[in-house]
């Protein structure tokens, strides 16, 4: 806005000095008194007709060129006064956004003393007193507050999962890089009930350590320094865990409201219910917390040293000294329903006999809808479904990619075929050789044939049933047609007899 200001102001005042110069050499006075801003104030009262609207025009320029001078000295002492704040950055954004804090001496001091030390520091302008560090689902969070929402905490998002992290890990980010881990800088404003958050992606500078303590925690180090306006920062010593149990003392609090508490208090009370040894391991499938009615309840799976196993609900309630098993109420958990037995298979469809050769492919007929393979003489096999019968040919639906196709098998080419049974059938030679009446057997280029011109072209068939196919034309003999049509990244082969032809064309 102030910018904008300016070039109208001095686009205005240019304008009306260029006008003011042109009358007066029109009316043959001296050019030099418009040049000067007050030089010619005599001269234009004298003559305002002639100069009175031009002299307007230049003084409100000039007014209007001071205010966005004054506007952009505003806006430049608000910054400077101000440490610039690092919150959500605009997608394809790659400012690093710091303040002089991040990179002050002050800074480095409050590091060095701290370093070696318990976790202390300063969030959102408030000293951090009796703090405790989790490690849950790769998020590090440094909280303060003994409610479910803390009143002050930061949260970095590092996506380290505890399982691998098996030994010590370090980060280092500076204030000038970009690709350090989210931070989340939360508290609750006074007289407020929900606290608010500030996110933070570069800008400040972090030195992390975390290594295995115990199957419950993390030893870590922290040197952090946010670019916030309070000048946020944390540094020392620190023990991480991973749950949301909270701690007083050494103790764990079973006064505090969380699933992780039911949880923690149940395991204690089942270790008191079985002799010393029995449960070799605790698994809590469910909690269930109303916090407003004070109760819960929660399912665990136990694991016996015998290898036995067992599931047990347990009833809790909130007492005055926190969270405790309700006497009585522990009852046997739901357990694990058997897998009901497969259903029987269906009895295969009656077909031939298998102790005799195969004379007739039309007694394959019961058959349809079963998955056969099919071996060519010539060592070939295919198995699909058996779609339909012919006496001379078979057809099959074969599984190609995420569909199918259906491709006819050729009597004369038939070995011998079986199921997914176990029954198999040599085709006899009198079946193979069987033709329709029709069409003679003769010389497999078979010259008196029309179709031989259309070899090697693509071609469109009709059949007797009405059904229409187009492929490359193959071959013509043994009184039939081969096309080859492309299916996915291969080609299938299809058998046509002539006599099932009804008309042939090219179609291209």
């Amino acid at each position: 806005m102030a910018d904008w200001l300016v070039v109208v102001g001095v686009s205005m005042a240019v304008m009306a000095t260029v006008g003011l110069i042109r009358q007066a050499a029109w009316h043959g006075h001296s050019l030099v008194l418009f040049v000067l801003p007050v030089a010619g104030l005599h001269q234009v009262q004298e003559n305002w007709e002639a100069y009175g609207r031009l002299a307007l025009l230049r003084v409100a320029g000039l007014v209007i060129t001071l205010a966005g001078l004054g506007l952009m000295y505003v806006d430049y002492r608000e910054n400077a006064a101000i440490p610039p704040v690092s919150g959500q950055v605009v997608s394809g954004a790659a400012d690093i956004t710091s303040s002089p804090f991040v990179r002050s001496s002050e800074a480095a001091l409050l590091m060095a003393r701290g370093e070696g030390h318990p976790l202390t520091g300063r969030l959102h302008g408030t000293d951090l007193k009796n703090s405790q560090v989790t490690l849950v689902n790769g998020v590090l969070t440094v909280h303060q507050g003994d409610g479910v929402l803390p009143e002050l905490s930061v949260s970095l998002l590092l996506n380290w999962p505890t399982a691998s992290i098996r030994e010590r890990r370090t980060l280092l980010v500076s204030p000038w890089e970009e690709g350090g881990p989210e931070i989340h800088l939360s508290w609750t404003p006074a007289g407020q009930q929900y606290p608010e958050t500030r996110i933070i992606r570069n800008g400040y500078r972090l030195d992390l350590a975390l290594a295995p303590r115990d199957p419950g925690g993390f030893n870590g180090t922290i040197q952090l320094v946010l670019p916030d306006q309070t000048n946020s920062y944390l540094v020392g010593d620190f023990t991480a865990r991973t749950n949301h149990l909270r701690y007083r003392d050494g103790d764990v609090d079973a006064g505090f409201d969380h699933p992780d508490t039911l949880a923690w208090v149940s395991e204690q009370y089942l270790q008191t219910q079985f002799p010393a040894g029995v449960l070799q391991n605790v698994e809590v499938e469910n909690v269930i917390l109303r916090r407003a009615a004070g109760e819960g309840r929660v399912e665990v799976r136990l694991t016996r040293s015998d290898g036995g196993r067992e599931r047990r609900q347990l009833g809790l309630e909130k007492t005055p000294v926190g969270w405790a098993v309700t006497p009585g109420s522990m009852t046997a958990g739901r357990q694990p329903t058997a897998e009901p037995p497969p259903p029987p298979k269906p009895p295969a469809p009656p077909g031939p006999d298998t102790s005799v050769p195969l004379t007739d492919l039309l007694v394959l007929a019961p058959l349809t809808g079963s998955e056969l393979t099919v071996r060519e003489s010539g060592g070939r096999e295919r198995t699909g479904v058996l779609t339909r019968v012919a006496s001379d040919r078979l057809w099959l639906r074969l599984a190609l990619g995420a569909g199918s196709a259906e491709i006819a098998v050729d009597g004369t080419l038939i070995d011998s075929l079986s199921s997914n049974d176990g029954r198999r059938w040599q085709v006899a030679a009198t079946a193979a050789a069987t033709l329709p009446p029709e069409v003679p057997h003769g010389d497999p280029a078979e010259p008196h044939t029309p179709y031989q011109v259309l070899l090697g072209r693509l071609v469109r068939v009709t059949t007797g049933d009405g059904k229409t196919q187009e492929g490359r034309l193959q071959a013509v003999e043994g009184g039939r047609i081969t096309l080859t049509v492309p299916v996915g990244a291969g080609t299938v082969e299809y058998f046509h007899a002539l006599s099932d032809i009804v008309s042939m064309e090219a179609v291209r």
